[in-house]
């Protein structure tokens, strides 16, 4: 079982800096409305995803004066890492154990994304639910031995791997 065990924020929303400890098991948030509780969630989503569950803008989760924000993640299972991504307008950066092993931006395509949609529309009809697929933007780093490669697809699930 994988379990977070440290999340750490920077410049996430109002929060400029935040440390927590977590146990396995259930950890229960108590507080009023407004207090942060669903940010530490966000910040979970962040680390396991690269984006906010509430929105796809960048600059609308990163504190006002702030360039960029950091969230990351230990986790805690046999491969005990560190998970973290690095926020900005137009560039997301992923590390595991410290290393970068993805840096993205959709800017980075060939085309843009509704250019890729316009033209896979006129080929095929596209349904609730169709997934077009690209290659990456940006480089990314060669898999080493103890990394666990996560795969999440909304409403489906998560694929996890570990790397021997």
């Amino acid at each position: 079982m994988v379990w977070v065990q440290q999340l750490r924020v920077r410049d996430l929303r109002n929060i400029r800096e935040a440390k927590l400890e977590l146990g396995p098991g259930l950890n229960v948030f108590v507080g009023r409305n407004g207090q942060g509780k669903t940010l530490l969630l966000e910040a979970v989503g962040l680390v396991a995803r690269g984006r906010s569950f509430r929105t796809d803008d960048a600059t609308s989760v990163i504190r006002r004066g702030a360039g960029f924000l950091v969230a990351s993640a230990a986790t805690h299972d046999e491969l005990s890492s560190e998970l973290e991504v690095q926020l900005e307008p137009g560039r997301r950066a992923f590390r595991v154990n410290g290393r970068e092993v993805q840096h993205t931006s959709t800017a980075g395509l060939i085309h843009d994304v509704a250019r890729l949609v316009s033209f896979a529309s006129q080929v095929m009809t596209l349904l609730p639910g169709d997934l077009l697929f690209t290659g990456t933007p940006g480089s990314t780093a060669p898999l080493q031995r103890g990394d666990l490669v996560e795969v999440e697809i909304d409403g489906i699930g998560v694929l996890r791997n570990p790397v021997r």
